[in-house]
């Protein structure tokens, strides 16, 4: 698996120094809105699981982001510990 984070951590890197992209911490997607052009903008919600906001913005403040494309991430661990056992 090593080579696998080396792999995520050097993509990682390019795509925060990359110049047109704008990596949003801490946000959940509300929408996507668009037209048949494609993408014009992602509706989000900043915040945290812990309630604390992200980069000094309220919690759950709406943010309205300007994209032509987008990556979500859901995370790294999978929420399957109520399953734990059973299969």
């Amino acid at each position: 698996r090593g080579g696998v984070q080396q792999k995520s951590r050097s993509l990682a890197t390019r795509v925060l120094e990359h110049p047109n992209i704008a990596v949003e911490w801490n946000v959940t997607v509300d929408r996507f809105e668009g037209n048949a052009d494609g993408l014009r903008r992602a509706i989000c919600r900043r915040g945290t699981k812990d309630g604390g906001s992200g980069q000094g913005a309220a919690a759950d403040a709406e943010l309205s982001v300007r994209a032509s494309a987008a990556f979500v991430s859901i995370g790294h661990e999978p929420n399957t510990g109520l399953l734990r056992g059973q299969l």
